[in-house]
């Protein structure tokens, strides 16, 4: 019910918003193919498939004076060939951000409800109006606990999952350089009865945060956050994490931006009390042609199997523009997971690199193709599995209304 309440909460600053200004949608289809010589991720016994994709989205977006509002609206549909075991399954997606301002305030709201796979995944086809990263552990700075990126290459089976995402806020200016914002997250996983004989659990991560924050001039600025979570699972046992942070955020240049905030995160449950280092770093570098996009957090997160794990994650984005026609694109996440107590939480390690090559035929049609590498180092399993993807999608994108 706080999931719905929370939709409820941004439908209604949406019906708000709406008033003040048009609304502006902005349309892609994509089209794929590809395939993969060991679509399970399998230590052993491999098995290649044929893939094809379809998405539909759209960008929904609104913005006045006082108000703001973007969401990524999308659905697409997962084929196998030559895999007779593997059903063909439909996929959902929805991210919102909207915030309204008054002379001292922003009352905002970010979202996300996303019906996939665990070893498949369709994402945005467009980049996020609002500046976020929809890709797999693009996680962000906004508060979010949405832990769902570190499902990828948990188990060799094909689940269905579930996960929603809430966080309000509200954030205070105190004086010309000073502002304090108040935070509430929800995150919800839960697995389709494929998930439960595979041995994941749904979990339940509940939070608030406070973080204080001063300009000590027009490029560095500093911040204080405490905050709080409740990591519930079925089947295993709860814990109260606790962590602070002191951030550092400076703009290096006209084009360059730095971030680190590196404290404590304390956990608490029936087995075990441990404080370790919790850190986030990252950087952004955007050109006329280029954006670079750099990430690393340490923190106590939600396992897929119950309980909670320490995780390193890394995430990195980067996009050249070639020429007029010609764009590269390049993506790569890694996580490396360890429990923190006995239990049914195990030690994992994955990383997936992704390099593309975009052309812009038209200004409408564009056609793409890609390279995946997926590796994985699973504690239950001896070795190591590797998987390599080749892909070729048409995308379809109407010129952008601005």
């Amino acid at each position: 019910m706080s999931v719905l309440a929370g939709f409820l909460g941004s439908a209604v600053l949406l019906w708000s918003t709406a008033a003040g200004a048009a609304w502006l949608i902005d349309p892609a289809f994509e089209l794929g193919t590809g395939y993969d010589d060991n679509v399970r991720l399998r230590e052993q016994n491999e098995q290649d498939a044929i893939i094809t994709t379809a998405t539909a989205q759209a960008q929904v977006r609104n913005v006045t004076e006082r108000s703001e509002v973007s969401a990524v609206i999308g659905a697409g549909y997962v084929m196998y060939s030559d895999v007779d075991d593997l059903d063909d399954e439909d996929l959902q997606f929805l991210r919102l951000t909207a915030h309204r301002d008054s002379d001292r305030t922003q009352l905002g709201i970010t979202g996300s409800a996303r019906r996939d796979l665990v070893l498949r995944r369709i994402g945005a086809i467009l980049d996020p109006l609002d500046g976020s990263d929809d890709a797999e552990g693009g996680f962000t700075t906004d508060g979010s606990l949405d832990t769902g990126e570190v499902d990828a290459g948990a188990v060799r089976d094909q689940v269905r999952r579930m996960r929603f995402n809430v966080a309000p806020y509200l954030l205070i200016a105190l004086n010309e350089r000073t502002d304090v914002r108040f935070g509430l997250q929800r995150a919800q996983r839960f697995f389709d009865s494929d998930g439960e004989r595979a041995g994941l659990r749904d979990t339940t991560t509940t939070g608030a945060d406070v973080r204080l924050s001063r300009a000590m001039t027009q490029l560095t600025s500093v911040n204080l956050t405490t905050g709080y979570a409740l990591l519930e699972s079925d089947g295993g046992p709860d814990a109260d994490t606790y962590r602070a942070t002191v951030g550092w955020r400076h703009q290096v240049s006209p084009t360059t931006e730095m971030s680190v905030d590196v404290g404590a995160n304390h956990v608490d449950n029936d087995l075990v009390s441990e404080t370790s280092l919790t850190y986030r770093v990252g950087g952004t570098r955007t050109t006329p042609l280029s954006r670079l996009s750099l990430q690393a957090e340490r923190s106590a997160i939600a396992s897929p199997f119950g309980g909670v794990v320490e995780a390193d994650r890394v995430s990195a984005r980067y996009r050249q523009s070639l020429s007029e026609r010609f764009e590269f694109n390049l993506s790569m996440y890694g996580y490396r997971s360890e429990r923190i107590a006995t239990g049914p939480q195990q030690d994992r390690e994955y990383i997936d690199v992704s390099p593309e090559l975009l052309w812009r035929m038209t200004p409408s049609w564009n056609l793409a193709a890609a390279y995946t590498f997926r590796w994985t180092d699973r504690e239950e399993e001896p070795g190591t599995a590797t998987s390599n993807a080749v892909s070729l999608s048409l995308r379809y994108q109407p010129p952008r209304r601005m």
